[in-house]
């Protein structure tokens, strides 16, 4: 499982006083009001039954971060960090960034896979040997699309070059996520060793998510496995692939979201961001709670015979309550094809009768023709 640091953007509206009234109005009853409470936590006040808008419900959200203006020292920070560990600790990272809407993200590419690579690599003493790029469009059912490529660059400029032409004609011409994996193979020449690190860069419009992948995101920033490894779409096949493929150190994940607040409220779609982001945060907290937490219970337990024994006891009382979960469930399935047995059954006498009721209907109508006919 990924390392995930998840960081939130809050970013005012400055648009018409018309503009924003009509923004207010048209997505407000779905979507959110938002309240600053510190650097990390913010209070949403939203709607969670669409049946009764009037009811609002508050919510207390946590991130990592929380940036309210719009600052390029805050996002510098961010990438340093993301670039630390994919240089100096030698571990692959992802950068999951969110809007509401797909944007043109060019400059977002340009900045992250070869400015700040180029300043990292000068402050490091490394060497770029080349550079192999995977670009995919993602969308639900259809994995495989014409618009994707696989490139081998020898520097930065030619990854700049192929931005500035081939992708600016990709991305106008394609609908859904975008993903790109840069592979950077990099030497150091004074100390001579050679290693190559990924980069995976995962562009998400919130308004182009369906419901399947946001449930599949949800379970897989959750502490549920087993619902995280049934709901598998495009998108979370993905990242969790990338998070698959490091073998000694866990992916870095920076999860990035740009949440646009007018007059502190937020559309529908940024309700969710958040949600998904808080969901995120608190899933690495809980991992690092239980990173720790067994060995202060194992050395404990080794010196206590009854705090060992009452452990056990706990233990069996959950297996004994999962079984009688699975048994529930079996009773449950049994009910379900005992009840689909006798509709069958239903269906069979029903159409049983059908037949010698159409055949009398059909040799009805043919009297009726032969009278008519003899007419």
């Amino acid at each position: 499982m990924a390392e995930t640091r998840v960081v939130v953007q809050l970013t005012e509206n400055h648009g018409s006083d018309q503009e924003n009234a009509a923004s207010i109005a048209d997505d407000f009853p779905f979507g959110g009001e938002l309240n600053v409470l510190d650097k990390k936590t913010l209070r949403l006040l939203c709607c969670q039954n669409a049946t009764k808008p009037q009811v609002m419900v508050a919510q207390k959200l946590r991130f990592d971060a929380l940036y309210v203006n719009n600052n390029e020292e805050h996002k510098l920070r961010e990438l340093n960090t993301l670039l630390n560990n994919l240089f100096e600790e030698q571990r692959d990272c992802l950068l999951l960034h969110l809007t509401a809407q797909r944007g043109y993200n060019l400059m977002l590419l340009v900045d992250t896979l070869i400015v700040q690579i180029n300043v990292k690599l000068q402050q490091l003493c490394l060497k770029l040997e080349r550079c192999d790029m995977h670009y995919r469009h993602i969308a639900e059912g259809n994995s495989c699309n014409p618009l994707d490529a696989h490139c081998v660059f020898q520097d930065t400029k030619q990854l700049m070059a192929w931005l500035l032409n081939e992708y600016r004609l990709r991305t106008s011409l394609a609908q859904g996520h975008e993903a790109f994996q840069v592979e950077y193979s990099v030497v150091h020449p004074e100390q001579g060793y050679r290693f190559s690190v990924n980069l995976h860069i995962v562009l998400v419009a919130m308004e182009e998510l369906c419901r399947g992948t946001l449930c599949s995101f949800r379970c897989y920033f959750s502490n549920d496995p087993i619902s995280a490894a049934l709901s598998i779409t495009e998108l979370t096949s993905y990242v969790r692939h990338a998070g698959e493929q490091v073998a000694d150190k866990p992916l870095y994940l920076l999860m990035l979201c740009h949440v646009l607040v007018t007059d502190s409220k937020i559309n529908c779609n940024h309700v969710q961001m958040l949600g998904l982001a808080n969901l995120a945060c608190k899933h690495e907290q809980d991992q690092q709670k239980d990173h720790y937490e067994p060995l202060a219970i194992t050395s404990i337990s080794s010196h206590n015979p009854l705090l060992q024994f009452e452990q056990l006891s706990n233990s069996l009382k959950e297996v004994n309550d999962c079984f009688k979960l699975v048994q529930g469930f079996m009773l449950q399935y049994q009910e379900q094809e005992q009840q689909l047995q006798d509709i069958r059954l239903s269906f069979n006498q029903e159409c049983s009768n059908f037949v010698p009721a159409l055949l009398a209907s059909k040799e009805q109508l043919l009297q009726v023709v032969n009278s008519i006919t003899q007419q």
